[in-house]
């Protein structure tokens, strides 16, 4: 698939939706949670985030460690969100 290819700008388009739509319903979830619970569910949200569109980098033959430093940071914030003791949490 190149860039140049009409499913490709399908594939695009498609992924765009699908990440609007997870963090419209993540913004959604977390504004109806108490606390910690919705600053966990961002921090694991912004992650996912992160890492999708990092692994989907890699179709535009972006560099491999370029791609591994975003996908270490969002997979940082990601277990940050699961991880980390209620205690930290304002």
């Amino acid at each position: 698939m190149t860039t140049t290819d009409p499913s490709y700008s399908t594939a695009v388009l498609g992924l765009l939706a699908a990440v609007v739509a997870f963090v419209a319903t993540a913004g959604n979830v977390a504004s109806q949670s108490k606390g910690a619970d919705g600053i966990r569910l961002m921090l694991v949200a912004a992650g996912a985030i992160g890492l999708v569109f990092g692994t989907f980098s890699l179709i535009n033959n972006s560099s491999v460690w370029r791609v591994g430093v975003v996908a270490t940071l969002a997979s940082g914030l990601i277990a940050t969100g699961m991880f980390v003791p209620d205690s930290w949490m304002p």
